[in-house]
Protein backbone atom coordinates (compact mmCIF):
# COMPACT_ATOMS: atom_id res chain seq x y z
CA UNK A 1 0.00 0.00 0.00
CA UNK A 2 1.33 3.83 -0.37
CA UNK A 3 2.56 5.73 2.26
CA UNK A 4 -0.24 6.74 4.14
CA UNK A 5 -0.22 8.14 7.92
CA UNK A 6 -3.64 7.34 9.30
CA UNK A 7 -5.81 4.23 9.67
CA UNK A 8 -5.50 2.25 7.67
CA UNK A 9 -8.13 -0.55 8.99
CA UNK A 10 -10.19 2.40 9.13
CA UNK A 11 -9.69 3.19 5.36
CA UNK A 12 -10.40 -0.05 4.15
CA UNK A 13 -13.49 -0.50 6.91
CA UNK A 14 -14.66 2.74 5.77
CA UNK A 15 -14.31 1.84 1.76
CA UNK A 16 -16.10 -1.23 2.58
CA UNK A 17 -19.07 0.41 4.16
CA UNK A 18 -19.70 2.43 0.82
CA UNK A 19 -18.55 5.78 1.85
CA UNK A 20 -16.68 7.88 -1.04
CA UNK A 21 -13.39 7.90 -1.88
CA UNK A 22 -12.87 11.61 0.34
CA UNK A 23 -15.13 10.35 3.08
CA UNK A 24 -13.11 7.52 3.59
CA UNK A 25 -9.97 9.24 3.90
CA UNK A 26 -11.25 11.68 6.33
CA UNK A 27 -12.20 8.96 8.39
CA UNK A 28 -9.21 7.21 8.65
CA UNK A 29 -7.17 10.67 9.59
CA UNK A 30 -5.61 10.95 6.18
CA UNK A 31 -5.01 14.92 5.53
CA UNK A 32 -4.91 16.51 1.85
CA UNK A 33 -6.98 17.55 -0.57
CA UNK A 34 -10.08 15.63 -2.07
CA UNK A 35 -8.74 15.03 -5.46
CA UNK A 36 -5.53 13.83 -3.43
CA UNK A 37 -7.48 10.95 -0.99
CA UNK A 38 -9.43 10.04 -4.37
CA UNK A 39 -6.31 9.17 -6.26
CA UNK A 40 -4.85 7.59 -3.40
CA UNK A 41 -7.62 5.39 -2.65
CA UNK A 42 -8.04 4.62 -5.92
CA UNK A 43 -4.31 3.48 -6.37
CA UNK A 44 -4.19 1.53 -2.96
CA UNK A 45 -7.52 -0.26 -2.41
CA UNK A 46 -8.64 -0.18 -6.00
CA UNK A 47 -5.08 -1.83 -7.41
CA UNK A 48 -2.51 -2.73 -4.55
CA UNK A 49 -4.68 -3.89 -1.62
CA UNK A 50 -6.81 -6.08 -3.97
CA UNK A 51 -3.76 -7.98 -5.33
CA UNK A 52 -1.82 -8.34 -2.03
CA UNK A 53 -5.18 -9.54 -0.60
CA UNK A 54 -5.38 -12.49 -3.42
CA UNK A 55 -2.03 -13.46 -3.45
CA UNK A 56 -2.71 -13.33 0.54
CA UNK A 57 -5.48 -16.03 0.50
CA UNK A 58 -4.20 -17.79 -2.02
CA UNK A 59 -1.08 -18.75 -0.30
CA UNK A 60 -2.64 -19.02 2.96
CA UNK A 61 -5.12 -21.38 1.07
CA UNK A 62 -2.13 -23.50 -0.28
CA UNK A 63 -0.22 -23.78 3.26
CA UNK A 64 -3.61 -24.97 5.36
CA UNK A 65 -4.43 -27.49 2.80
CA UNK A 66 -7.65 -26.08 2.23
CA UNK A 67 -10.09 -26.03 -1.20
CA UNK A 68 -9.88 -22.33 -2.34
CA UNK A 69 -13.40 -22.44 -4.10
CA UNK A 70 -15.09 -23.75 -0.88
CA UNK A 71 -13.59 -20.79 1.28
CA UNK A 72 -16.39 -18.75 2.89
CA UNK A 73 -17.69 -16.46 0.28
CA UNK A 74 -16.42 -12.99 1.95
CA UNK A 75 -13.44 -14.85 1.97
CA UNK A 76 -13.10 -15.05 -1.79
CA UNK A 77 -14.44 -11.86 -2.66
CA UNK A 78 -12.82 -9.94 -0.34
CA UNK A 79 -10.63 -8.76 -2.60
CA UNK A 80 -13.00 -6.96 -4.89
CA UNK A 81 -15.10 -5.99 -1.83
CA UNK A 82 -12.21 -3.63 -0.97
CA UNK A 83 -11.40 -2.55 -4.88
CA UNK A 84 -15.20 -1.74 -5.60
CA UNK A 85 -15.66 -0.31 -1.88
CA UNK A 86 -19.08 -2.50 -1.41
CA UNK A 87 -19.77 -4.57 1.56
CA UNK A 88 -21.18 -7.87 0.00
CA UNK A 89 -19.97 -10.25 -2.52
CA UNK A 90 -23.25 -9.80 -4.57
CA UNK A 91 -22.34 -6.30 -5.33
CA UNK A 92 -19.02 -6.75 -6.46
CA UNK A 93 -20.41 -9.12 -9.30
CA UNK A 94 -23.22 -6.18 -9.68
CA UNK A 95 -20.30 -3.75 -10.52
CA UNK A 96 -18.27 -6.14 -12.32
CA UNK A 97 -21.94 -7.17 -15.09
CA UNK A 98 -21.90 -2.97 -15.25
CA UNK A 99 -23.82 -1.35 -12.20
CA UNK A 100 -21.73 2.30 -11.92
CA UNK A 101 -23.38 3.35 -8.71
CA UNK A 102 -22.24 1.74 -5.50
CA UNK A 103 -25.51 2.50 -3.84
CA UNK A 104 -27.65 0.67 -6.64
CA UNK A 105 -25.09 -2.32 -6.05
CA UNK A 106 -25.17 -2.91 -2.42
CA UNK A 107 -29.40 -1.98 -2.90
CA UNK A 108 -29.36 -5.23 -5.48
CA UNK A 109 -27.36 -7.35 -3.18
CA UNK A 110 -29.45 -7.37 -0.29
CA UNK A 111 -32.35 -8.22 -2.66
CA UNK A 112 -30.77 -11.00 -3.76
CA UNK A 113 -31.62 -14.44 -1.73
CA UNK A 114 -30.60 -17.07 -3.71
CA UNK A 115 -27.03 -18.69 -4.09
CA UNK A 116 -24.00 -17.00 -3.30
CA UNK A 117 -22.50 -18.05 -6.68
CA UNK A 118 -22.20 -15.13 -9.26
CA UNK A 119 -24.03 -17.70 -11.96
CA UNK A 120 -26.72 -17.99 -9.34
CA UNK A 121 -26.57 -13.86 -9.43
CA UNK A 122 -26.48 -13.12 -12.82
CA UNK A 123 -29.38 -15.61 -13.61
CA UNK A 124 -31.54 -13.63 -10.53
CA UNK A 125 -30.67 -10.18 -12.26
CA UNK A 126 -30.83 -11.39 -15.90
CA UNK A 127 -34.29 -12.68 -15.32
CA UNK A 128 -35.39 -9.24 -13.38
CA UNK A 129 -34.89 -7.52 -17.23
CA UNK A 130 -33.55 -4.29 -17.20
CA UNK A 131 -36.46 -2.48 -17.22
CA UNK A 132 -37.16 -3.75 -14.12
CA UNK A 133 -33.83 -3.14 -12.93
CA UNK A 134 -33.56 0.95 -13.75
CA UNK A 135 -36.86 0.82 -11.99
CA UNK A 136 -35.56 -0.17 -9.14
CA UNK A 137 -32.02 1.18 -8.90
CA UNK A 138 -32.38 4.52 -10.78
CA UNK A 139 -32.07 4.70 -14.48
CA UNK A 140 -28.59 6.20 -14.24
CA UNK A 141 -26.92 3.32 -12.21
CA UNK A 142 -26.33 1.27 -14.95
CA UNK A 143 -28.70 -1.23 -13.74
CA UNK A 144 -30.30 -1.72 -16.91
CA UNK A 145 -27.27 -2.51 -18.75
CA UNK A 146 -26.00 -4.75 -16.19
CA UNK A 147 -29.41 -7.08 -16.26
CA UNK A 148 -28.87 -6.67 -20.14
CA UNK A 149 -25.56 -8.38 -19.71
CA UNK A 150 -26.15 -10.84 -17.05
CA UNK A 151 -28.97 -12.02 -19.56
CA UNK A 152 -26.38 -12.42 -21.77
CA UNK A 153 -24.22 -14.96 -20.05
CA UNK A 154 -26.33 -16.92 -18.17
CA UNK A 155 -28.06 -20.01 -19.55
CA UNK A 156 -31.93 -20.27 -20.55
CA UNK A 157 -32.74 -23.38 -18.42
CA UNK A 158 -35.28 -24.02 -20.62
CA UNK A 159 -33.34 -24.18 -23.59
CA UNK A 160 -30.88 -26.45 -21.40
CA UNK A 161 -33.52 -28.57 -20.29
CA UNK A 162 -34.28 -29.04 -24.69
CA UNK A 163 -38.19 -28.67 -23.84
CA UNK A 164 -41.01 -28.67 -26.56
CA UNK A 165 -43.18 -25.56 -27.25
CA UNK A 166 -46.06 -27.31 -25.62
CA UNK A 167 -43.99 -27.75 -22.63
CA UNK A 168 -43.67 -24.04 -22.01
CA UNK A 169 -47.06 -23.26 -23.32
CA UNK A 170 -48.39 -25.33 -20.65
CA UNK A 171 -45.97 -24.33 -17.86
CA UNK A 172 -47.42 -20.82 -17.99
CA UNK A 173 -45.52 -17.50 -17.72
CA UNK A 174 -45.20 -14.53 -15.31
CA UNK A 175 -45.41 -10.84 -16.35
CA UNK A 176 -42.97 -8.57 -15.61
CA UNK A 177 -45.39 -5.95 -14.42
CA UNK A 178 -45.14 -2.04 -14.75
CA UNK A 179 -44.45 -0.46 -11.93
CA UNK A 180 -45.73 3.13 -12.27
CA UNK A 181 -48.26 4.87 -14.91
CA UNK A 182 -51.40 3.18 -17.10
CA UNK A 183 -49.91 -0.10 -17.36
CA UNK A 184 -49.62 -0.24 -13.42
CA UNK A 185 -52.87 0.69 -12.97
CA UNK A 186 -54.13 -1.81 -15.11
CA UNK A 187 -52.04 -4.90 -13.86
CA UNK A 188 -53.30 -3.74 -10.78
CA UNK A 189 -56.94 -4.35 -11.97
CA UNK A 190 -56.37 -7.71 -13.66
CA UNK A 191 -58.43 -10.50 -12.36
CA UNK A 192 -58.11 -14.26 -12.65
CA UNK A 193 -59.70 -15.05 -15.59
CA UNK A 194 -59.39 -11.82 -17.97
CA UNK A 195 -57.91 -12.52 -21.22
CA UNK A 196 -54.40 -11.23 -22.26
CA UNK A 197 -53.34 -9.84 -26.16
CA UNK A 198 -49.25 -10.65 -26.15
CA UNK A 199 -47.10 -9.22 -28.57
CA UNK A 200 -43.62 -9.31 -29.51
CA UNK A 201 -41.86 -5.58 -28.60
CA UNK A 202 -39.50 -4.70 -31.37
CA UNK A 203 -38.52 -1.67 -29.92
CA UNK A 204 -36.83 -3.13 -26.79
CA UNK A 205 -33.53 -0.95 -26.27
CA UNK A 206 -32.20 -4.23 -24.02
CA UNK A 207 -33.82 -7.40 -25.17
CA UNK A 208 -34.39 -8.10 -28.78
CA UNK A 209 -36.47 -11.25 -27.31
CA UNK A 210 -39.25 -9.01 -25.51
CA UNK A 211 -42.93 -9.99 -25.47
CA UNK A 212 -45.31 -7.30 -24.12
CA UNK A 213 -48.63 -8.65 -22.22
CA UNK A 214 -51.70 -6.40 -23.03
CA UNK A 215 -54.82 -6.51 -20.81
CA UNK A 216 -57.73 -3.88 -22.34
CA UNK A 217 -55.56 -2.44 -24.74
CA UNK A 218 -52.80 -1.47 -22.20
CA UNK A 219 -49.24 -2.77 -22.20
CA UNK A 220 -49.00 -4.16 -18.39
CA UNK A 221 -45.71 -5.50 -18.40
CA UNK A 222 -43.43 -8.00 -20.38
CA UNK A 223 -43.23 -11.92 -20.73
CA UNK A 224 -40.42 -12.96 -18.07
CA UNK A 225 -36.99 -12.92 -20.26
CA UNK A 226 -36.58 -16.76 -19.82
CA UNK A 227 -40.09 -17.79 -21.44
CA UNK A 228 -39.64 -14.58 -23.37
CA UNK A 229 -36.29 -15.73 -25.21
CA UNK A 230 -38.52 -19.17 -26.36
CA UNK A 231 -41.32 -17.80 -27.61
CA UNK A 232 -40.14 -14.63 -29.22
CA UNK A 233 -38.87 -16.78 -32.70
CA UNK A 234 -41.84 -19.19 -32.46
CA UNK A 235 -44.12 -16.32 -32.82
CA UNK A 236 -41.28 -13.87 -35.05
CA UNK A 237 -41.98 -17.51 -37.52
CA UNK A 238 -45.62 -17.04 -37.32
CA UNK A 239 -46.74 -19.09 -34.09
CA UNK A 240 -49.78 -17.22 -32.08
CA UNK A 241 -49.57 -17.73 -28.45
CA UNK A 242 -52.45 -16.56 -26.47
CA UNK A 243 -52.47 -15.36 -22.93
CA UNK A 244 -55.16 -15.35 -19.50
CA UNK A 245 -54.55 -14.32 -16.16
CA UNK A 246 -54.23 -17.36 -13.89
CA UNK A 247 -53.54 -15.39 -10.64
CA UNK A 248 -52.62 -11.82 -9.51
CA UNK A 249 -50.77 -11.34 -5.88
CA UNK A 250 -49.58 -8.03 -4.58
CA UNK A 251 -46.14 -7.67 -2.58
CA UNK A 252 -44.94 -4.77 -0.36
CA UNK A 253 -45.67 -1.41 -1.33
CA UNK A 254 -48.56 -2.90 -3.51
CA UNK A 255 -46.43 -4.23 -6.30
CA UNK A 256 -48.30 -6.96 -8.50
CA UNK A 257 -47.21 -9.99 -10.22
CA UNK A 258 -49.26 -11.81 -12.20
CA UNK A 259 -49.02 -15.63 -13.74
CA UNK A 260 -50.52 -16.22 -16.85
CA UNK A 261 -51.83 -19.14 -18.73
CA UNK A 262 -50.89 -19.70 -22.25
CA UNK A 263 -52.08 -21.50 -24.80
CA UNK A 264 -52.16 -21.78 -28.82
CA UNK A 265 -54.26 -19.71 -31.00
CA UNK A 266 -55.72 -21.02 -33.79
CA UNK A 267 -53.98 -20.57 -37.26
CA UNK A 268 -50.59 -20.13 -35.54
CA UNK A 269 -48.89 -23.67 -36.51
CA UNK A 270 -50.35 -25.73 -34.00
CA UNK A 271 -54.01 -25.42 -33.50
CA UNK A 272 -55.69 -24.97 -30.66
CA UNK A 273 -54.55 -27.46 -27.99
CA UNK A 274 -53.96 -26.27 -24.78
CA UNK A 275 -57.11 -23.32 -25.07
CA UNK A 276 -58.95 -25.49 -22.79
CA UNK A 277 -56.06 -25.04 -20.11
CA UNK A 278 -56.12 -21.87 -20.40
CA UNK A 279 -60.05 -21.21 -19.17
CA UNK A 280 -61.39 -18.55 -21.42
CA UNK A 281 -59.45 -17.67 -25.02
CA UNK A 282 -57.45 -15.05 -24.88
CA UNK A 283 -57.96 -12.02 -27.68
Amino acid sequence: MLMFEGDREALVRACIAGKSASEAFSEAGGTGDPGGAARFVERSLGHYAPWRITAFTRIAAAELGLDPSKLPPWVRHLAGMVKYGVPAPEACWAMRLGVAAKGAAVKMAADYDGRPDFGAFAGWLGRLGHEEAAERYGADSGAAAAAAAASRIRANPLLRKGLGLDEVIESGAHVVCAGRGGGAVAAARASSGDPLRLERDHDAAHDRNAIAAHAGGIAIGRVERDVAQYLAPEMDCGARIGASVDSVSRGPGGAVSIRMRLCRLAGGGGGDRGAERAGRRPT
